[in-house]
């Protein structure tokens, strides 16, 4: 990566550390008044347990970034070109690595197994909301391409699992209005990752040109 590069990633890693204070300290004042007025505040202590996770990854992204441009010196210029080399991908696709790709991936798998077991419709939501917002995180790259390939897989093992449990179940009479209701929440979300599969593809085809 560029040093021009490494400041426009720091800029951006600075900016998700911002956003993800906001949200932290809207989400504990959120809780607060639901303790207040005497309500179960179980899920929203979760979520805001997996929201101080996500901070701790942005906060540990921009150190790594911040010690890495103290330690490599500046690029001598040619004609106002720096040319400090790149990093090895296709030009430019460096720049948006701003997330701890191993954390975002095991959010991502976490967040995917809670919706597959999750039976409160409000839950639900909320871990989707949850999933498709660390998709969009993610960030491009070949890597991070790997972790939604691997997400996709898993997705489609997750739906035909469900689906034959659903058919057990109906086959001996159970009501399985709730197990499609989860299916349709794991087909969702393998919809999502399709398509940010198709997006990452297409951005990584127009950087590479």
């Amino acid at each position: 990566m560029t040093r021009r590069m490494s400041h426009h990633a720091l800029q951006r890693a600075n900016q998700q550390v911002a956003e993800q204070e906001r949200v932290i300290a809207e989400w504990a004042d959120m809780i607060g008044r639901m303790r207040d007025d005497d309500r179960d505040v179980t899920f929203a202590e979760e979520l805001f347990d997996l929201f101080k996770g996500q901070l701790a990854t942005y906060r540990g992204n921009r150190d790594s970034l911040q010690q890495s441009l103290r330690a490599k010196p500046a690029a001598p210029l040619m004609n106002g070109i720096d040319l400090q080399p790149c990093d090895a991908g296709p030009p430019g696709i460096g720049a948006f690595v701003v997330t701890d790709r191993a954390v975002a991936g095991q959010n991502l798998t976490s967040l995917t197994e809670r919706l597959a077991t999750e039976r409160d419709p409000a839950k639900r939501r909320g871990l989707l909301n949850l999933l498709i917002d660390e998709g969009k995180r993610l960030g491009i790259g070949y890597e991070q391409l790997d972790i939604i390939d691997t997400r996709i897989a898993a997705s489609h093992r997750l739906v035909e699992r469900q689906r034959v449990l659903i058919t057990r179940l109906a086959r001996h009479g159970s009501d399985t209005q709730v197990e499609s209701d989860i299916l349709a929440s794991l087909m969702h979300s393998r919809t999502f990752f399709e398509a940010l599969r198709r997006q990452m593809l297409d951005k990584m085809d127009r950087l590479a040109l």
